[in-house]
């Protein structure tokens, strides 16, 4: 090959390997997005960025965000997974908004949302509710033993107003055969929805409208309580020692990090939403 064809070669393979950007960088947002806590007025929008820094949010009226409704900056820390959410306001209400987060260029994916109508309207309101997902496999497998959430995309087809994620939204401790290892931690706990994020069915749902979510018992270990000391795991014979305050606080935090919600230290997760004038919904923090 002449001389000079093999360095017009060599100049494009170095413009090429500087060009795309490595596999570590090219995934700015994953897991998909959320849009909870939603009103008249406002929502709290969720994401995920896979490295820290700073991270804006926006709503808008249109799909091209054209119209931008509210922006917000907010910063991605490793300390909270790098997860990011903000509550925005300022919305029309009874409306369709589109949201989504971006870093410098890359955008995460587009979710939707439609905000509760005038509490006086009489409006007809639909939703679904549904819970208890866990997508563990059984030791040596890959694929979910309960299945890919199959119900999740059947209430992705009824184009509800808004849908709820109504406990056990993850499994701490997994009741499928031969499951592995207890999430007692803040970190094993995100790695359990992480798992579950990876189900399209539930990633789908969660950004085609307003998703409310709520814990009940596994988000912490079965049949929890922040005062108890020991737990049988599923399967076991012997209690192992366990401290519930401890389990507490890496579940409410793991929890928060990956559902868009409300929270206090006086309340919890007790909250209320209208919709409309004949639907409010209560939210019980037990």
């Amino acid at each position: 090959m002449p001389a000079r064809k093999v360095a017009q070669l060599l100049i494009l393979s170095a413009v090429a390997a500087f060009a795309v950007p490595s596999a570590a960088n090219a995934a700015t947002f994953t897991l998909g997005v959320t849009a909870g806590e939603i009103t008249s007025r406002s929502a709290r929008i969720w994401g995920h960025a896979t490295n820290k820094g700073n991270v804006k949010a926006e709503v808008a009226k249109d799909q091209r965000f054209r119209k931008v409704e509210d922006t917000a900056r907010v910063k991605a820390k490793k300390s909270n997974d790098f997860t990011v959410q903000k509550t925005m306001k300022g919305l029309k209400p009874g409306k369709k908004h589109f949201y989504r987060f971006c870093k410098r260029k890359k955008c995460s994916d587009t979710g939707t949302f439609e905000t509760a109508p005038n509490p006086k309207s009489s409006k007809t309101i639909r939703f679904a509710y549904s819970g208890d997902t866990d997508a563990n496999p059984t030791a040596g497998q890959t694929e979910p033993f309960w299945g890919h959430m199959l119900a999740f995309r059947s209430i992705l087809a009824e184009k509800n107003d808004f849908n709820i994620h109504m406990g056990d939204t993850m499994y701490s401790d997994s009741e499928v055969p031969e499951p592995g290892p207890l999430a007692l931690t803040r970190a094993q706990k995100w790695a359990k929805y992480k798992l579950n994020l990876g189900e399209p069915n539930l990633t789908d749902l969660r950004k085609s409208a307003g998703f409310y979510s709520h814990w009940d018992d596994h988000e912490f270990v079965n049949d929890f309580s922040p005062h108890q000391n020991t737990f049988r795991p599923s399967g076991a014979t012997e209690p192992i020692t366990l401290d519930g305050k401890k389990v507490y606080k890496a579940g409410q935090q793991a929890f928060r990090d990956y559902a868009p919600v409300t929270y206090s230290d006086k309340e919890g997760i007790y909250r209320k939403f209208r919709w409309g004038k004949n639907l409010e919904l209560f939210f019980l923090d037990e």
